[in-house]
């Protein structure tokens, strides 16, 4: 009998490999049964379990649908809420599972008792999910488990506002962005379609701290990301060459006819400097240097007086210079009586200074300074010093203005 019992090795380790699926401890009557029966019975139970947790696992195994329509694997968009997913697994001992639990969904992805896989997912990538199916709900009773695939694409790059054109000089920072959309972007920027080097060409702006004339040109970004490329529209850059900078403006002056005076204007700028003086909007031939002299001026010469300074193809004009010119300021001359009652009146400009002078005859010997006045006015009056009994004559002079 007991030879009767001997089984093959292979036999006793299935079933001893079965054996924790047995779930059941059946209370046998109190008819007594032959060991062999025995053995047969609880192969027959084992086999019994074995053929139900066979059927969940490999009856018709996995069915992923989406609305109504089958697919093999999860596709996804980062950031995008992902429609519902819902898992079948089905046994032939048990039917559907009543039940499903997952495990290493992507973040941002959660999965329901009832099967469903939803969410917005957060990380972009491919992911190997597990999904148990239970026999009974709540997830208890047999189950079985198998992966499935879920991608999670980046959302197709947009570019939403493109970069803009920009004109600039020599020296001036520059820094060209735009708006776009998308998740796990990567970014190039191109001048004249060519690539510009890392790390400023691969940076979400792309800046130029201090434009050279090398830098003009065509700009535009390119962004990619696992949903494809976008490309911008082109940005010009156009970079002059740095003006001029006016430091000290010419001035205007009030003259008498016959005076000298010189207009002038200083400047700086990054390249050779040119002049250009005007009158009334009329040039001045000659007048191609910083300063303008003229010399004995008549009352021709009042006016309007500008000048245009030019570095670099950029032209500056600073406000004009306005120029008036009187008469002389020819004194009556006459005889200072002894008593010194005597005075002198002349043409003056206000605010100029001037000097009185004598000398003892109308036509010979020296003029001496004997007084010197700030006019007041159109016309100046200015009485003759004692003279102590002589006899002297008067005149006044225009003082230069300094320069």
């Amino acid at each position: 009998m007991k030879n009767w019992l001997r089984v093959p090795t292979l036999v006793l380790s299935a079933m001893l490999h079965l054996a924790p699926l047995m779930r059941v401890a059946v209370a046998e009557s109190a008819v007594a049964v032959s060991p062999l029966m025995a053995v047969i019975r609880w192969m027959t139970g084992a086999a019994a379990v074995a053929g139900a947790f066979h059927g969940v696992s490999g009856a018709t195994g996995l069915t992923i649908t989406q609305g109504t329509t089958k697919v093999t694997a999860i596709s996804a968009t980062n950031g995008v809420q992902a429609a519902g997913f819902r898992m079948s697994i089905v046994s032939s001992i048990h039917g559907t599972a009543a039940s499903y639990t997952f495990r290493n969904l992507p973040a941002g992805m959660t999965g329901s008792l009832q099967g469903v896989v939803t969410g917005i997912p957060t990380t972009s990538g491919a992911f190997t999910a597990t999904v148990t199916g239970w026999q009974n709900a709540g997830g208890r009773g047999d189950n079985y488990s198998t992966t499935f695939l879920i991608s999670v694409l980046d959302q197709a790059p947009n570019i939403v506002t493109p970069p803009a054109s920009a004109s600039v000089s020599v020296g001036d920072p520059v820094t060209f962005t735009a708006t776009v959309t998308g998740t796990g972007l990567t970014y190039r920027w191109l001048k004249d379609d060519i690539e510009l080097a890392a790390p400023a060409g691969t940076a979400a702006s792309y800046v130029i701290a201090s434009a050279k004339l090398t830098d003009a040109g065509k700009y535009k970004l390119r962004i990619t990301n696992t949903g494809g490329t976008a490309v911008s529209t082109e940005a010009v850059l156009t970079v002059k060459q740095s003006g001029p900078t006016v430091t000290v403006p010419p001035a205007g002056a009030s003259l008498h006819e016959g005076e000298a005076f010189t207009l002038s204007v200083q400047a700086t700028g990054a390249g050779a400097i040119s002049y250009q003086w005007s009158k009334s909007g009329t040039q001045i031939p000659g007048g191609t240097t910083a300063s303008l002299t003229l010399n004995g001026v008549k009352l021709s010469d009042a006016g309007s007086y500008t000048v245009v300074v030019s570095s670099g193809g950029v032209n500056v004009s600073p406000a004009a210079a306005v120029l008036k010119v009187s008469t002389a300021p020819v004194a009556t001359l006459g005889v200072v009586s002894a008593d010194g009652s005597s005075s002198v009146t002349f043409d003056s400009i206000s605010g100029r200074s001037y000097i009185v002078e004598e000398r003892p005859a109308v036509d010979a010997g020296d003029w001496t300074a004997v007084k010197t006045v700030i006019a007041g006015g159109a016309t100046t009056t200015v009485a003759a010093p004692s003279s102590a009994g002589s006899t002297r004559f008067l005149r006044a002079r225009v003082v230069p203005i300094a320069q």
